[in-house]
């Protein structure tokens, strides 16, 4: 009876060796997919971040020919300026200006809150206790140590990602705020010009 039952648990453990094998490829092959996908995904957001820098200085260059444009508009309201005053003074008209100005500053109100998380990834060693000491158990141990340093590769990788898409929101609302002064210049400069060609 102690042959059988022997033989019998040899069995039972061959079995159990065996699925717990394929069950570690088999986490393996995920584990490789679910770094394919972040791999893509990375490039992806790092696409996107060169794609609003150049969005961000385009922004920079609107204002940098807004600032030359307002210099324009300052030395047609002086030439301009002098005309109609010398016209009304001809004339004796009296006419007072009225000038309304309403700025809505959202962008004030506008705040990120980023939490910067700092790890460095560190390679698992091979702590584990080997019990038969066959080979397919050698070679989970060696598949359950890549998948744990896999697993860390893979956080490693969210949290880079996560700290670029912090920079990229950054961005995003230093892009909102220039676009809501842009805007704001835009249709200053705008009315600055109606006003000259009244």
């Amino acid at each position: 009876m102690n042959q059988d039952n022997l033989k019998l648990c040899q069995e039972k453990i061959s079995l159990i060796e065996k699925d717990s094998l394929d069950k570690t490829k088999q986490a393996l092959r995920i584990i490789n997919e679910t770094k394919e996908i972040g791999v893509k995904t990375a490039e992806e957001l790092v696409h996107q971040g060169e794609q609003l820098g150049l969005v961000n200085e385009r922004l920079d260059e609107v204002e940098n020919t807004l600032i030359s444009t307002q210099k324009n508009i300052t030395q047609l309201k002086s030439f301009f300026g002098g005309i109609k005053n010398k016209f009304l003074v001809c004339f004796g008209v009296n006419k007072s200006k009225k000038l309304a100005k309403d700025e809505e500053n959202e962008s004030d109100n506008v705040e990120l809150k980023v939490e910067n998380i700092c790890e460095k990834s560190k390679e698992t060693k091979s702590d584990f206790f080997e019990i038969t000491g066959s080979p397919i158990e050698r070679e989970i141990n060696k598949n359950l140590l890549e998948i744990s340093n896999d697993l860390n590769r893979i956080k490693m990788l969210g949290l880079d990602m996560q700290t670029e898409a912090c920079r990229q929101n950054r961005l995003i609302d230093n892009i909102y705020l220039k676009s809501i002064r842009t805007d704001a210049k835009i249709k200053d400069q705008n009315n600055q010009v109606k006003e000259i060609l009244k």
